[in-house]
């Protein structure tokens, strides 16, 4: 037995992991992609959004997946100028975001920050 290859036996796993994370349908075509979807889409019943969680699958698949396919993408799919224009946004400015948005991380750090300066103080008290 190899013990090298045992040693990194557990960075491949998390590899992997991560590759799922940022890629998850990554190798799979077109049709294993919509029975996918088919599936989440009959166990959460969210029927009305079949067309949004198909796009949004290829997307996932690759942000290229509807790139130059004026009404032509993967199975039959098509963004409206409003998607594209969005996922064009999303590419050059990813950090234009609503003020809203900002303002609510804002105030969940600033809740996170005093609940650990709590318990650090309640843990500290108990300690001597």
């Amino acid at each position: 037995m190899d013990v090298k290859s045992d040693t990194f036996a557990p960075l491949r796993n998390v590899f992997n992991i991560n590759r799922a994370i940022h890629a998850p349908f990554d190798g799979l075509d077109e049709m294993q992609i919509e029975r996918k979807v088919t599936e989440f889409i009959q166990h959460t019943r969210l029927d009305d959004y079949k067309h949004y969680f198909m796009k949004a699958a290829f997307l996932a698949q690759s942000d290229e997946a509807f790139d130059g396919n004026h009404g032509d993408g993967p199975l039959g799919l098509f963004l409206s100028d409003e998607e594209e224009i969005c996922l064009l946004e999303e590419k050059t400015n990813r950090w234009k975001q609503p003020q809203a948005l900002w303002q609510l991380v804002a105030l969940c750090a600033i809740g996170a920050i005093t609940q650990g300066w709590d318990e650090a103080a309640v843990d500290g008290g108990t300690i001597s």
